[in-house]
């Protein structure tokens, strides 16, 4: 039995994993992975081979799950990793596991999220954890949910949990569209919300966190610093095809013309475009540390305070460092700049706190003159 179960790990072992077999004899598959930002060795994904004895019920549905994966981090200096994200599975493949590639990419998400916004999971769900369930059933489609699980831990202490369900995964056959969605679902789940919205959605932090994701990730690989793997195995050339018709419009739109602060006002589809063309913009343009502050400093959850926050972080380093998004080099494009000088570029006009700037430069800074730390 030993012999076989072994046989069957081999197959589905993720190129780079090691099969460990801790005291309790429990087996797993072991992957440790290194951050893109810090460049340290800080992720670890872990795989349990056996099924879970009794299986994990889900919450919303109480179908049971018999596999578990999971995903863990630590600090730049700490030894321990900590959990961060449980993938559930209600079957495994012997080769191609999409657990995996869901753990995996997760993981990058989190490791973006830590380093390029500062923040982590929430400290008052299940040991900061979000869960994925994959499920073999439902109409296909996802959605996120923070709900109590009752099906954890002492039932006397029911543990407030933020979970992810994909459903009818079988049918997933398209890698991007798989990406897409879990992007679009962990950014429900991590990302502050910005809603009020009649449609397409009540909230647009799946929107904005799925095109900033998937943003991020194509240029990771373009720059060879991650991999298809990282990414559901979505080869570089389709990722460079989803940003040309999924968010370089919105970026051209909002560089060349600057944002729309009326129609930002709108709580309809015109209104959720603009602020998806306003953070796609704002994440290409700025530094990472830069625009992440952006979407906390927002002191009205809607698309009017997420421009006064991008603003704001404009304002909040002495010196930053501009990137003309690509398909925008060498042409006027519009930039945050309520008080700072540009260097490596000319003012042709000034509207509120946005310019008009033709770069003359392959750098563009900007230098602030009286900083607010960043509290």
């Amino acid at each position: 039995m030993l012999g076989t179960l072994i046989a069957t790990l081999l197959l589905s072992q993720s190129q780079g994993s090691q099969i460990k077999v801790p005291e309790d004899g429990t087996l797993f598959r072991e992957m440790l992975l290194n951050s893109v930002d810090t460049g340290k060795q800080l992720l670890m994904l872990r795989a349990q081979v056996s099924r879970l004895d009794p299986p994990k019920k889900s919450p919303l549905h109480e179908w049971q799950f018999e596999y578990l994966s999971y995903g863990m981090a630590r600090e730049k200096d700490d030894e321990s990793f900590n959990l961060r994200i449980r993938v559930f599975n209600q079957y495994r493949k012997s080769e191609n596991d999409p657990t995996d590639y869901v753990l995996r990419m997760l993981m990058r998400l989190w490791d973006f999220n830590r380093w390029r916004q500062n923040t982590d999971h929430n400290p008052s769900w299940h040991q900061r954890s979000v869960d994925v369930y994959l499920c073999a059933g439902g109409s296909p489609g996802a959605e996120q949910k923070i709900m109590e699980d009752p099906f954890m831990g002492d039932p006397r202490e029911v543990p407030r949990v933020n979970n992810i369900y994909i459903y009818s995964i079988a049918t997933l056959d398209d890698r991007l569209e798989f990406a897409r969605e879990v992007a679009h679902e962990y950014g429900h789940a991590t990302w502050p919300g910005y809603g009020g919205y009649k449609k397409p959605e009540a909230w647009a932090s799946g929107d904005m966190a799925e095109r900033v994701y998937m943003m991020w990730l194509m240029q990771e690989q373009q720059k060879k610093r991650l991999k298809p793997d990282d990414m559901m195995q979505v080869e570089l050339v389709k990722m460079e095809e989803f940003y040309d018709y999924r968010i370089r419009p919105d970026l051209k739109r909002v560089g060349l013309k600057g944002p729309d602060l009326a129609a930002l006002a709108r709580l309809d589809e015109r209104g959720y475009s603009e602020l998806l063309g306003l953070c796609s913009y704002a994440a290409a343009l700025m530094p990472h540390d830069v625009f992440g502050k952006s979407l906390w400093l927002a002191k009205k959850n809607n698309a009017l305070g997420y421009h006064d926050a991008v603003i704001e972080a404009a304002t909040r380093v002495p010196k930053w460092s501009l990137t003309v998004p690509r398909g925008l080099e060498n042409v006027p494009i519009w930039i945050p700049l309520p008080a700072g000088k540009v260097f490596g570029a000319k003012v042709i006009t000034q509207k509120g706190s946005w310019a008009k700037v033709q770069p003359t430069s392959k750098i563009i800074s900007i230098v602030n003159p009286a900083v607010k730390p960043w509290e």
